[in-house]
């Protein structure tokens, strides 16, 4: 099952013993439809499958968010009102999932209401409504989703999970290191994407298939 094909399915729990640095296909489409609430849902989504730092996702204005051209703008500022940072000294430009982009028209036509902010991810049913959302916010909220999933995750993992998976879907590393707005293809292979002895098998059978057509 792909999980950018998933994503629309139904809640599938499954439940683990300890954390580990990325979640399983289906754990990932777990994760993304456990929220009841769009903005919840879409915060998760926009760090497991456009690979977003949680600083990236808190500092995101409206303008960043680019439903008509595919596109969302990773933009560092050092005036965010939540102390978020993007941990970039230029803009990065990225392709917007089609699923994050169809979260976010949801969201505000059913949840933002006329709230008149800059920002895209704001608290609205608790504590002071209307600002955006802080670093804690997010914590709770990923603390609230895992025991409700039944599966222990961070921020960190959905963005590593979301490395792993673009690099087993076919992706090559220097597509993923740019996805991730790294620095170098090596901080990418060092830091995020995790090679199982399944990864090399198939890896193998890809070579065989192919010597063998010959």
């Amino acid at each position: 099952m792909a999980v950018f094909d998933a994503i629309h399915l139904g809640r599938v729990i499954v439940a683990r013993a300890a954390w580990q640095e990325y979640l399983a296909e289906e754990e990932l489409v777990t994760v993304l439809t456990t929220p009841t609430r769009l903005r919840d849902r879409l915060l998760l989504a926009a760090m497991g499958l456009n690979g977003l730092r949680v600083g990236a996702a808190l500092g995101l204005r409206h303008e960043d968010v680019r439903v008509r051209k595919g596109e969302i703008a990773v933009v560092p500022r050092d005036d965010n009102a939540n102390n978020a940072r993007a941990k970039r000294r230029s803009t990065l430009i990225l392709p917007l999932h089609p699923a994050v982009g169809r979260l976010y028209s949801r969201y505000l036509d059913e949840e933002y209401g006329d709230w008149d902010s800059d920002y895209v991810f704001i608290n609205l049913w608790s504590g002071n409504a209307g600002a955006p959302m802080t670093y804690d916010n997010v914590r709770a909220l990923i603390g609230r989703i895992s025991r409700a999933s039944g599966i222990p995750m961070t921020a960190h993992v959905l963005r590593h999970t979301f490395a792993t998976l673009m690099r087993r879907g076919g992706a090559d590393m220097e597509t993923v290191s740019a996805l991730l707005g790294h620095s170098s293809a090596d901080v990418t292979r060092e830091t995020y994407v995790h090679t199982t002895v399944e990864d090399l098998r198939r890896a193998l059978d890809r070579i065989d298939v192919a010597v063998a057509g010959r």
